[in-house]
């Protein structure tokens, strides 16, 4: 268990307090207004991405333009806008921890080795995956959370290219620009080759 920030361990009603006061709650299709364009009485287990990741201050560059910026180190302290689906515990810690799998942060911490990728996209759950890609961030944060992060290029290697993904360590330092609780109101579910 990663030793927090602020405290040594804290209580599930105490967490979920946390959550519920720093993540925005997003809703359903059905939740939705019904004059809205996007509202459908019947699907209560997804929902509308908000404004900010499709087209707003989260959107992110193209997945080639950042691999190219990472993998020719054309500025190692540049940072980028990534996406990631994961669990309560895991979007709590990485917030307490300010890292990118919920350790604490180290800022001497070195990109994933090639090997390490490999295990991450040929298994997955080894180590934290970002991605650039809004559908994939959809897919892994649906009825779970969803945190949107900015960090720096020195830290990331490429993941899997299918998922637009960038792999880091579990130390890695992050900040994170927003929470989404995507669960609607429902218990978190878990996926398997997640975190």
């Amino acid at each position: 268990m990663p030793i927090y920030r602020d405290q040594e361990k804290i209580d599930e009603s105490d967490k979920s307090k946390w959550l519920k006061d720093n993540s925005q709650q997003l809703l359903a299709y059905n939740q939705l207004p019904d004059d809205d364009d996007n509202y459908d009485s019947d699907e209560d287990e997804d929902g509308p991405l908000p404004d900010d990741i499709t087209s707003g201050q989260f959107k992110t560059l193209e997945y080639h333009t950042i691999a190219k910026a990472i993998n020719e180190a054309i500025d190692p302290e540049v940072s980028f806008i990534l996406y990631r689906g994961v669990s309560s515990n895991t979007a709590f810690n990485m917030y307490n921890n300010n890292s990118a799998g919920g350790e604490p942060a180290n800022i001497n911490t070195p990109p994933p080795t090639i090997e390490n990728v490999r295990q991450q996209v040929g298994k997955g759950a080894y180590l934290p995956e970002f991605s650039v890609d809004e559908s994939v961030f959809d897919r892994f944060s649906r009825n779970r959370y969803g945190v949107v992060v900015k960090i720096k290029s020195k830290y990331l290697s490429p993941g899997s290219e299918s998922e637009s993904g960038f792999v880091a360590n579990k130390d890695a330092p992050i900040e994170i620009l927003k929470i989404y609780d995507r669960t609607f109101g429902k218990a978190e579910k878990s996926l398997p080759n997640a975190s």
